[in-house]
């Protein structure tokens, strides 16, 4: 018989943190994130990219209070080939 040890408890987060890296384009779903996370505090999303949506996604972080304090918004590296 094998003994079993006792699992350690998770430890409690008070913030879920999500990462997202990649192209800022409407396929990607940046926009459904946006909104999942939006009026719930428990979240911090970072993004980091740069392509068409930008601009728009850092306007909609702006104009929201929640979202502002929720979202940070990085440049991508650019492609290098």
């Amino acid at each position: 018989m094998i003994a079993e040890e006792p699992v350690a408890p998770r430890p409690q987060v008070d913030r879920l943190r999500v990462l997202f890296v990649g192209r800022l384009v409407y396929y990607k779903g940046i926009e459904v994130l946006l909104d999942a996370i939006e009026g719930h505090d428990r979240f911090e999303v970072t993004i980091v990219g740069d392509g068409s949506l930008r601009e728009s996604i850092r306007e909609r972080v702006a104009a929201s209070a929640e979202l502002s304090k929720q979202v940070t918004l990085i440049h991508g590296a650019s492609e290098r080939r």
